[in-house]
């Protein structure tokens, strides 16, 4: 499992299944989070947007990062 001294970048590229993909969902939590090690942290911390799991988890899956990145636009309406 990841642990929050790796950067965001490097778990996103580790875990994902497309590389532009990543890129752009990497992009896109930077945006929202604000820095590196704040995504690395919500990457690996298990939420409740995330049913009790640690979104880096998601990652790998097919449709993974189109789920993760629905779920910050979420976020980001709720906050």
């Amino acid at each position: 499992m990841a642990t929050i001294s790796e950067n965001a970048y490097r778990m996103i590229r580790s875990h994902a299944i497309d590389p532009m993909e990543a890129e752009q969902f990497y992009q896109q939590g930077l945006a929202y989070f604000g820095s590196d090690a704040l995504f690395a942290q919500w990457l690996t911390n298990a939420n409740a947007y995330t049913m009790g799991q640690a979104p880096i988890n998601a990652l790998s899956a097919e449709n993974g990062i189109a789920y993760l990145t629905s779920l910050m636009d979420r976020m980001q309406d709720d906050y």
